[in-house]
C-alpha cells in the first residue's frame, strides 16, 4: 500500500485544497492439504486506486463552502467466480456472480455556517 497526500492551506487568505491518494495492490495464496500432493489453487489478487480532493472556501467571515471530489477503482481477481458460466460446473450454486470491478466517482458540495 502506497499513500500520497498534501494541503495547501490560506491560498489568498480564502482557500485550502487537500488531496490524498492511495494505492494498493495484494496478493493472496490459497493452499489446499490434501495429503495427495495435489496442486496449489490460483491466487487472488486485489487492485485500488483512491484519490480525493477538497476545497474550502471562505467565501464571508462567517460563511464556508466546500468542494470534495472523490474517485475510486477497485477490482479483484478470483478463480471461484471469473471464468464459470452456467454450464461450466454441474451443481455450482455462484452461477452468475463476478469477481467486484467498479469504479466510483463521487461529488459533494456542502456550506458552513458560524452563528
Amino acid at each position: 500500500m502506497i499513500g500520497l497526500g498534501g494541503r495547501v492551506a490560506n491560498i489568498r487568505d480564502r482557500l485550502d485544497l487537500t488531496l490524498d491518494l492511495t494505492y494498493a495492490d495484494s496478493e493472496h495464496d490459497v493452499d489446499v492439504f490434501t495429503g495427495v500432493g495435489a496442486p496449489d489453487f490460483p491466487d487472488i489478487d486485489n487492485e485500488r486506486f483512491t484519490a480525493r480532493l477538497s476545497a474550502d472556501y471562505q467565501a464571508r467571515q462567517k460563511l464556508g463552502v466546500r468542494l470534495d471530489l472523490g474517485y475510486e477503482t477497485f477490482s479483484r481477481r478470483t478463480w471461484q467466480l471469473d471464468g464459470v458460466g452456467v454450464a461450466t460446473l454441474p451443481d455450482y450454486l455462484a452461477l452468475g456472480l463476478e469477481s467486484p470491478d467498479h469504479d466510483v466517482v463521487v461529488v459533494a458540495i456542502s456550506t458552513r455556517y458560524e452563528l
